[in-house]
């Protein structure tokens, strides 16, 4: 990754989806609280993947990967509702 896209994801991309989770937590919360949790985690891996970045830890490939687990565990929660 270039120190430019590290950058980017440390002091804008990571932090701005944990807190546009959390905004969506607080809509959903009392409509779907298994949602929101969900959201609550997403926020939670974008924060451990932001610190794991800035200590340039090798973790933050699988924390990464949680992300995306996270994601297909929202959508399969969703796909529910229809």
């Amino acid at each position: 990754m270039s120190a430019e896209g590290r950058e980017f994801l440390i002091g804008f991309s990571l932090p701005l989806a944990a807190r546009r989770a959390l905004d969506h937590v607080l809509f959903l919360n009392p409509y779907h609280p298994e949602l929101a949790k969900t959201l609550t985690a997403k926020a939670s891996l974008m924060g451990l993947c932001q610190t794991l970045l800035v200590a340039n830890d090798a973790a933050f490939a699988d924390a990464l990967d949680r992300t995306a687990d996270n994601e297909t565990t929202f959508r399969n929660i969703l796909g529910k509702l229809r």
